[in-house]
């Protein structure tokens, strides 16, 4: 969603999406007595992060065990690294000792907040550590509005559409965000075998504000997929985390199946969204994380490998994916004759290949377009000015 994403950027992004705070046990519980890989500066609480710190900032949520006895409450706790001041937190209970004493407590932290590789303590404050970015969550009575100071996320109460819009800097990103279903009536079986497909989408029952700030919300949505026969199925929840500062919004879709096992077979299941697009065709682009760090890019309506010439500024342009400012008569003229390609799959059947499609519209047949040995999971659709890079976690 940033103005302007880089090569190295874009890759970066890969490893920041599974970065995590390890645990280091050096005065933990009883029966969490292993020493850690690196020696901490002192005894306490002490925290680092898994591998490197994330090469683009993200928020980060983690647990931290406790001593019997230590400590009576997870208020005004706080970040502290060997050197530099404290570092906010929001804090809160998972377990206690006999005692009443809290034994584990869960920690949010804003994106940035933990730069270097650590090591952090975990204190016990005063007073609450002051943070620079603030997370505001505005209730109506028609949908949730989270402000994180970067992006603004509005989540409906009821119909369809889950998540009405993502805007960042005024310019509306997103729109439309719903869950789709495909459920078919028979498995896959012989060649005289006719399937009957049907099409299903959320319908909102219910959305919970757990957590509001100020460094994380969290938002529930309940729900069922429903058809236009009226059937509903496969009730589903719907967790949406925000972290002030952050420009992400993480995702935790869980499904309870209460079908027939016999005649209720899931094809495809996933959350849509609809993206504004008011470049040229020849400049918007798709981009896919394929194997070894390598970045698949296509336009939608490609200006290289054509019988006439657009010219070497707009190829080049196109190719590092910025504006094309002009085409050549030759090409701008009959550029309705170039196929523009407006659907994309990336298909990893297995842990060693993955095939990347494209086709014009439905109907029409797809063309392979690059395959490999492993991708990421993390795709992108924007244009020269901006746009959203999405991506499943351990795909």
């Amino acid at each position: 969603m940033s103005n302007r994403i880089s090569r190295r950027a874009f890759l970066s992004t890969g490893a920041a999406t599974s970065a995590a705070l390890a645990i280091s046990t050096h005065s933990a519980s009883q029966g969490s007595r292993a020493a850690p890989a690196v020696a901490n500066p002192a005894p306490g609480n002490w925290v680092r992060w898994l591998d490197q710190a994330p090469a683009i900032p993200q928020g980060v949520t983690w647990g931290t065990p406790w001593p019997r006895g230590k400590l009576k409450s997870a208020k005004n706790l706080a970040l502290r690294a060997v050197t530099g001041a404290a570092l906010p937190l929001q804090s809160w209970p998972l377990a206690y000792w006999p005692d009443g004493s809290l034994k584990w407590t869960a920690h949010a932290m804003a994106p940035g907040a933990g730069t270097g590789d650590g090591p952090f303590e975990v204190v016990a404050q005063r007073t609450t550590a002051k943070g620079q970015a603030a997370l505001s969550v505005t209730e109506t009575a028609e949908a949730f509005e989270i402000d994180t100071g970067v992006m603004k996320c509005r989540v409906n109460r009821r119909g369809a559409e889950i998540i009405g819009s993502v805007s960042r800097d005024g310019r509306e990103a997103l729109r439309a965000g719903k869950l789709v279903l495909l459920r078919q009536d028979r498995a896959a079986g012989s060649d005289a075998t006719v399937v009957t497909q049907e099409s299903f989408e959320s319908v909102i029952e219910k959305v919970t504000l757990e957590q509001r700030g100020p460094v994380r919300a969290v938002l529930k949505i309940e729900g069922k997929h429903a058809n236009a026969a009226g059937r509903t199925w496969l009730p589903f929840t719907l967790r949406l985390y925000f972290y002030a500062g952050g420009e992400a919004l993480r995702v935790l879709h869980t499904i309870v199946f209460d079908g027939d096992e016999s005649k209720d077979f899931i094809r495809g299941v996933g959350l849509r969204f609809s993206v504004p697009a008011n470049a040229q065709l020849y400049d918007r682009h798709v981009r896919f994380i394929g194997a070894d760090g390598g970045v698949f890019g296509e336009a939608v309506r490609g200006l290289t490998g054509l019988r006439r010439d657009a010219g070497p500024a707009a190829r080049k342009a196109q190719v590092e994916g910025e504006a094309v400012a002009s085409l050549s008569p030759a090409v701008s003229n009959l550029q309705q004759y170039i196929p523009a390609f407006g659907d994309w799959t990336l298909f990893q059947p297995n842990a060693d290949a993955f095939t990347i499609r494209k086709r014009t519209d439905d109907g029409h047949a797809w063309l392979d377009s690059a395959r490999g040995t492993r991708a990421s999971g993390l795709g992108y659709v924007g244009g020269p000015t901006g746009g959203i890079a999405f991506g499943i976690r351990n795909f």
